[in-house]
């Protein structure tokens, strides 16, 4: 936890003297080319998407740690309760026993949980680790203490919302420190981040400041950095919503860092950066060439499909209608056509009878027998 919240100040420090350089870089010797500002812009935006995962991690290891100091007493309660339940007894009813057994199981399984995290987390932070040693800040020491310089001079800007003026019928609401309970716990949209400054000066973060008020348009609040910004956005709110939008599509690394995900649920994030490099992406408007065909006559459904407006067809049909009236319906049959006439044949089914008949059967039939006489005597 103390690694994290020291990276997290040196981050921070960081953001501030980028933030620093671009308020003041007007007033300083040196010009810059748009290439160094956009490079400089790019590193600010690097600085700021990773204090977020560093402040979303330091939120997870403050909740993870509350809930392992509240699993660890629990678990060490119930270690206690049951050595004093069973103590030297042999045995000990159920009803006491089974409970504390369930909740202990609970709460090593809740810890087990917590120690996988930790490890994921640990791994989350050594890659973030490793990706900020490979990016290279390029903004001189130089330039850094000169803007310092510059910031030391200047007065704390001061806003009097007397001067700014709110049409009631233009959407916009203003809620003050002093006027709004629970002012904060206010949800601020963006991330808190100048919207006037991301449209006017292409997608650059810079805080806004919640003492100047927060501004409701619709279900957006939004703080602002200066009071140049709160009335130009007064001006034309609907213009700043949009322009952020805009700035999102041709940066797309900015939609998960203000919490956009909801306004380009259905937009790939390919195609977002296809669009930047110069592709067919969402900021080019595709041509497509179309043709619709439309009939000449629309036929309206009262018109009568038998009607004829030729004379001929009349007189046509008058002949055909009269050689019909005058001919005799014959009919015949013919092989082909017996088998399409529908004829009904009447037959008996046989019964389901017996009859008696004779059967020829013997019982102790005659044997025939052959004799040989003479053989005993002799006949004379």
């Amino acid at each position: 936890m103390d690694i994290i919240q020291d990276v997290i100040r040196d981050t921070v420090a960081a953001s501030e003297n980028y933030t620093n350089f671009f308020n003041n870089y007007e007033k300083m010797n040196d010009t810059f080319t748009k290439e160094q500002l956009s490079q400089y812009k790019d590193e600010l935006t690097f600085l700021r998407q990773y204090l977020s995962y560093l402040v979303g991690l330091q939120e997870e290891l403050e909740n993870s740690e509350n809930s392992i100091d509240s699993a660890h007493m629990r678990y060490s309660k119930e270690i206690d309760e049951l050595k004093n339940l069973l103590g030297n007894k042999s045995s000990a009813p159920k009803e006491q026993v089974y409970p504390k057994f369930a909740a202990v199981s609970q709460s090593y399984l809740q810890l087990l949980d917590e120690k996988n995290n930790s490890n994921i987390r640990l791994e989350l932070f050594k890659l973030l680790q490793t990706l900020r040693s490979e990016f290279e800040l390029t903004l001189s020491e130089k330039h850094i203490e000169e803007a310092q310089t510059i910031a030391s001079y200047q007065k704390e800007p001061e806003i009097n919302h007397d001067e700014i003026n709110i049409d009631p019928n233009g959407g916009v609401s203003r809620l003050l420190p002093h006027t709004t309970p629970d002012f904060l716990q206010t949800p601020l949209d963006y991330l808190g981040y100048c919207i006037w400054s991301l449209v006017k000066k292409d997608g650059l973060l810079v805080p806004g400041k919640p003492s100047f008020g927060v501004y409701r348009y619709k279900d957006k609040h939004c703080v602002f950095s200066s009071a140049e910004a709160i009335k130009e956005f007064i001006e034309d709110p609907a213009f700043f919503i949009e322009g952020v939008n805009q700035q999102c599509r041709k940066n797309p690394e900015l939609i998960h860092l203000l919490r956009l995900e909801d306004a380009f649920k259905h937009v790939s994030i390919l195609t977002l950066l296809e669009s930047r490099e110069g592709g067919p992406g969402l900021s080019t408007k595709l041509m497509v060439d179309k043709s619709c065909e439309t009939p000449v006559h629309f036929i309206e459904k009262n018109l009568d499909p038998n009607y004829y407006w030729n004379e001929w067809d009349l007189r046509r049909k008058a002949i055909q209608m009269a050689n019909i009236r005058n001919k005799q319906t014959k009919a015949c049959q013919t092989i082909l056509s017996n088998f399409k006439v529908d004829s009904e044949t009447q037959v008996w089914l046989k019964k389901d009878a017996s009859t008696n008949t004779g059967i020829n059967k013997g019982t102790d039939p005659i044997k025939p027998k052959n004799y040989m006489v003479g053989l005993r005597t002799k006949q004379t």
